[in-house]
């Protein structure tokens, strides 16, 4: 238990990192009256990094026809992002989870002001500091690197000028660092290794360290300011890495040469790149089809005997390692609906009714059967979208997510187990829901386009005639979209969303929304017309949508002043 004196200093402490770095106006870590990226790398000159494409466009500047919307702010890392940034940090150590409430794990969701802190996150938050703090002083040597002969006091002062600094995001001033000393000295009465864990326990409780700040240069009210050069480091990396930057990206925000477009794209391509990344991007698109969090879809045992937890990881594997080979290998939005190549283990095999050749082992490539093409009849989209009426979340999920046309909850008022009616089937209770005065103006937009995945159960066995014999009925429509038509599969839906530029601009903004971490507002719809059309200019590659994003006016610069 900590004495009297240590909670005096850790509560001063708390305070003051507080007070330093959580506000929304004034400075971050530069000093009194200095702008965020003081001691020499501010981003004040407004320059920016906006660029253009990696690919030798032009793309607009904060004084174009694009203008930045969003509001300067102060961001807190998602619950992944402060375990990522963790490990980042101290490699080797194991970081226990964090949970904000309300939040379903891998949902779709990087708003920045969705989730306020709660008592139950502070406490995970705090519980998580502390356990990872007692496992890296284990090796208290091995963190902090002592010179021989080295004071113990010196040693600590040179560990925190080396790790805070990258735990921030930011130089530290004099202030910050001397309280940090002295919550060691506190500890050190104990033993040393006490005194580094509470160095630990206090950097990564500090807001300094859970927010991020998009603040950008004091200027005038209302006209865009770059992000300052640690705020665009930290912008990119979390966005394309989902954590901390690292060694190189920080270097050329100490420097200040990422406001460099040169130096600039050059990170965002090296970035890009790597392997982490595009483990990112595919987790971000899987996030967006619904997949992020697994196949948790509950199903009666005694109708899927099969359908147990083994398969459900199966199934997001496929998944994953499809959108994985696309981003990596260039594929497009027409690649996700319409590419037959895919990866299968032998219980997707048996569900596809694919070979599986003997002496094989865990996942193989194989080619779908011709009723199967994407993402749309792959076995993990198909259970996630099988709870309830198959047919209403199956369509509604083509309707919102693949198209973007918004779908309301069903007015309070409304009985919704009217239309279950004992006997009939699931295409007898969507005639009654769409000839409903009150739900068919929904429903008429939801279900013709569920209907035509009627032909998959709801673990994705192709069933083209029913138990009876007969064959099965999934002739849809498509309509409210610029590629309206009759579908009976799929497939056929699938081909059309392919061609559609209305799904390639739903894409866009998805991304733009979740990339700036807020809804989009009518103001930034020059942004995401100019990202799509870039994209499709560029040949609508999955991995084109965070390129472009990243180099686009709204990504670099704020707007509002402070």
């Amino acid at each position: 238990m900590k004495s009297p004196t240590t909670l005096l200093l850790w509560y001063a402490l708390s305070g003051l990192l507080f007070a330093l770095s959580s506000a929304c106006t004034g400075s971050i870590g530069g000093g009194a009256g200095a702008p965020p990226g003081a001691n020499g790398s501010s981003g004040a000159s407004g320059t920016g990094a906006m660029v253009g494409t990696s690919r030798g466009g032009t793309g607009a500047t904060s004084n174009g026809t694009c203008g930045p919307s969003t509001a300067p702010r102060i961001w807190r890392l998602s619950d992944e992002q402060f375990v990522n940034a963790v490990s980042d940090l101290l490699p080797g150590v194991t970081v226990p989870a964090v949970t904000t409430p309300g939040r379903v794990k891998g949902e779709f969701v990087n708003m920045a002001d969705a989730f306020p802190v709660t008592g139950a996150l502070a406490s995970d938050v705090r519980s998580s500091a502390k356990a990872v703090a007692a496992a890296v002083v284990k090796d208290v040597p091995g963190l902090l690197k002592c010179q021989p002969g080295q004071p113990d006091m010196a040693c600590v002062g040179a560990f925190i000028d080396r790790f805070v600094p990258r735990a921030f995001r930011r130089p530290i001033d004099n202030t910050e660092r001397d309280g940090l000393l002295a919550v060691y000295g506190v500890g050190a009465q104990t033993t040393p290794a006490d005194g580094v864990r509470l160095v630990l326990e206090a950097v990564l409780q500090s807001p300094s360290f859970l927010y991020r700040s998009e603040l950008g240069a004091a200027i005038a009210a209302n006209q865009p300011t770059a992000l300052t050069p640690y705020e665009l480091a930290t912008a990119l990396s979390f966005l394309v890495l989902d954590s901390t930057p690292d060694d190189e990206l920080f270097s050329v925000a100490q420097d200040g040469s990422i406001t460099q477009p040169a130096v600039f794209t050059r990170e965002a391509d090296r970035l890009l790149q790597t392997p982490r990344a595009r483990t990112n991007l595919s987790s971000i698109f899987l996030k967006w089809l619904g997949l992020g969090g697994g196949v948790i879809t509950e199903l009666p045992a005694a109708t899927y005997p099969e359908y147990d937890d083994a398969l459900r990881q199966s199934m997001l594997e496929e998944s994953t390692r499809f959108v994985t080979a696309l981003v990596t290998q260039g594929g497009t939005l027409r690649d996700l609906m319409t590419s037959r190549a895919t990866f299968v283990d032998s219980r997707l095999a048996a569900i596809y009714g694919v070979p599986y050749p003997a002496g094989s082992a865990g996942f193989i490539p194989t080619t779908l059967p011709p009723e199967r093409s994407g993402i749309l009849t792959q076995a993990a989209v198909v259970t996630s979208k099988s709870r309830g009426h198959q047919i209403v979340i199956r369509g509604k999920f083509v309707r919102r997510d693949l198209f973007c046309q918004n779908i309301p909850s069903p007015p309070p008022t409304v009985n919704i187990m009217q239309f279950d009616g004992s006997g009939l089937t699931e295409r007898q209770q969507s005639a009654k829901r769409t000839a409903d005065a009150v739900c068919g103006s929904c429903h008429s937009r939801m279900d013709p386009i569920g209907i035509s995945f009627e032909k998959f159960d709801a673990i994705a066995h192709y069933r083209p005639t029913a138990a009876d014999g007969t064959a099965v009925d999934s002739a849809g429509q498509l309509m409210g979209t610029d590629v309206d038509g009759p579908i009976g599969s799929p497939n056929e839906l699938a081909n059309r969303l392919g061609q559609s530029a209305m799904a390639r601009a739903c894409v866009s903004q998805s991304m733009l929304s979740y990339a700036l971490g807020r809804d989009l507002a009518d103001a930034d719809r020059c942004e995401q017309d100019r990202v799509a059309a870039q994209v499709q200019a560029l040949g609508g590659h999955l991995e084109d949508l965070i390129d472009a994003i990243v180099r686009s006016p709204v990504f670099g610069y704020r707007t509002g002043g402070q």
